[in-house]
């Protein structure tokens, strides 16, 4: 095993526990009686993170067969933490899906996010884009070099159940 695969597989078990216990530390910090007007539990919906406009979100580390050299930009593993749902959204009963516009540099920064389609709500919408502006991506690829690439991501805010 090289030195370079042995660092990064390092690294990447390092940020999936960084990952693991930042998601315990949040689950522990929040409030056990959220709930919407109803009454009715609230959490976030999925936001599918296997693809994104039918690219592989896997990283190219983690893919051998990955021989591609042209490929769309992607958040990175661990980065993509999702938007908490606004307390004030929940108290008002507010759900929905946005879709945001994400221009992403050949650095892997996203310079610009914009609401591409609306979930109804004001606060979702700016929740969903104040957190995926912190994202980390893997810039697009064309003839294996990185490019600016403008994406779209999906964001869901559902009650649950």
């Amino acid at each position: 095993m090289s030195q370079a695969s042995s660092s990064s597989r390092l690294l990447l078990a390092g940020l999936a526990i960084v990952a693991l216990l930042l998601g315990l530390y949040v689950w522990k910090m929040a409030p056990d009686d959220v709930a919407d007007a109803a009454g009715n539990d609230i959490t976030i919906g999925p936001i599918d993170a296997t693809e994104i406009d039918g690219q592989s979100l896997t990283p190219a580390s983690a893919d051998p067969d990955n021989a591609s050299r042209n490929r769309r930009a992607r958040p990175v593993v661990g980065s993509a933490v999702p938007p908490a749902f606004p307390i004030e959204a929940i108290k008002r009963g507010e759900s929905g899906k946005v879709i945001l516009e994400v221009v992403v540099d050949p650095r892997g920064q996203a310079t610009a996010v914009r609401v591409a389609t609306s979930s109804g709500s004001l606060i979702l919408d700016e929740a969903a884009r104040e957190a995926v502006g912190r994202w980390q991506f893997e810039p697009a690829l064309e003839e294996n070099e990185p490019v600016a690439d403008t994406i779209e991501i999906p964001v869901d805010f559902e009650p649950a159940g």
